[in-house]
């Protein structure tokens, strides 16, 4: 048998040392096996923390590279009358796109009060 021995101490002054001693105490391992398994997970936790932070990193980078790539393409032509929609919030962001003005159309119309309008100017008053 290939032995390696060391000597465990705790502090029961300090919470975390007495919180461990319970743990050890209440445990139905030996203290060997508990820290055997305690010390692999611990390991295995922090391998799988290092492999997740890798992998976000990758994607934040990557995320920012195309957010970068799209903020420097050139800008698609848009008609006048589209606008880019921001479904999750439904807010309405107009586009960069020149807008022509019109012209107002005036013309009377079914239900103006044209009519009435003419029959209220005081055509004395105009020819002064």
């Amino acid at each position: 048998m290939n032995l390696w021995t060391t000597t465990l101490r705790l502090n029961l002054d300090k919470s975390d040392h007495r919180k461990a001693c319970e743990i050890l105490k209440k445990s139905d391992m030996s203290h060997t096996k508990f820290i055997v398994a305690a010390v692999l997970a611990y390991a295995e936790a922090e391998n799988n923390n290092n492999i997740l932070l890798s992998e976000i990193s990758k994607i934040i980078k990557s995320e920012i590279g195309e957010a970068l790539n799209n903020y420097n393409a050139e800008p698609k032509n848009i008609s006048e009358n589209e606008s880019r929609l921001n479904t999750e919030y439904n807010i309405s962001i107009p586009t960069a796109v020149e807008k022509k003005e019109k012209s107002a159309d005036v013309s009377p119309t079914e239900n103006s009060e044209a009519d009435t309008f003419d029959e209220n100017i005081d055509i004395d008053f105009l020819e002064m």
